[in-house]
């Protein structure tokens, strides 16, 4: 199952080359600018598996994102660039989830738990015979509220219940492309899977997920009103 988690890069000259979806890198259809708070950036090379399907063992399997907003936010949706066997939704609502205080080994506390409606449309470079596609919920079930200058973390996690299906939640380079609203939090993300083993471990270089990736922070985007 470990072998699961890491997605590895291809090597550059490789990535360079990757065929584009028909989706205009400047098109950020899931973080509009009338309501984009943040967006980290598009994928990197890297990614880390981040989807629940009982259909193959996996139950729970989630990456946590750390952000800091400038200012207080009311964050109303959110998307997340993935790598996947997939190009359509599996089964909603799809969870999204925040928390504070999560540190190695150590969860925090749970201070919105909320889901909404995901669709699935193509962004991105597909790698590795993986399809690169976002999962975009527009409007959360419930607001999550955010106070300027407090570190939270979010998790966004698809959801299927098939045979097959996989998925990894992209990095994002470091310069990032296409990178808007709050600054990026560089190395402060954490997996956490019981089908793993794993008990919110770091996720970052050197770190026990991604030993020899970047992963410094992941392509996830969130929505709502300042």
């Amino acid at each position: 199952m470990k072998t699961l988690i890491l997605l590895v890069a291809l090597v550059a000259a490789l990535t360079a080359v990757a065929p584009a979806q028909n989706v205009p890198a400047t098109n950020l259809f899931f973080c509009p600018p009338q309501t984009c708070l943040y967006y980290a950036g598009d994928q990197g090379g890297d990614a880390v598996f981040d989807f629940d399907n009982p259909g193959i063992g996996i139950s729970d399997a989630e990456v946590w994102v750390g952000v800091k907003p400038t200012k207080n936010a009311t964050v109303t949706g959110a998307s997340g660039n993935y790598l996947t066997t997939t190009t359509t939704i599996g089964v909603n609502p799809t969870p999204f989830q925040v928390r504070v205080g999560i540190t190695s080994g150590q969860g925090g506390k749970l201070v919105c738990n909320t889901s909404g409606n995901a669709t699935v449309k193509a962004y991105g470079n597909p790698q590795n015979g993986l399809n690169a596609e976002n999962y975009y919920i527009k409007k959360l079930a419930k607001a999550c509220r955010f106070k300027a200058k407090t570190i939270y973390f979010v998790s966004e996690v698809p959801q299927y219940n098939d045979g097959s299906t996989i998925g990894y939640l992209s990095d994002v380079d470091n310069p990032p492309t296409n990178h808007k609203g709050w600054p990026n939090i560089y190395n402060d993300s954490y997996f956490n899977s019981s089908s793993f083993g794993t008990v919110y471990e770091p996720i970052w270089s050197g770190g026990t997920n991604c030993s020899g990736g970047n992963c410094d922070v992941f392509s996830i985007s969130l929505t709502g009103k300042p």
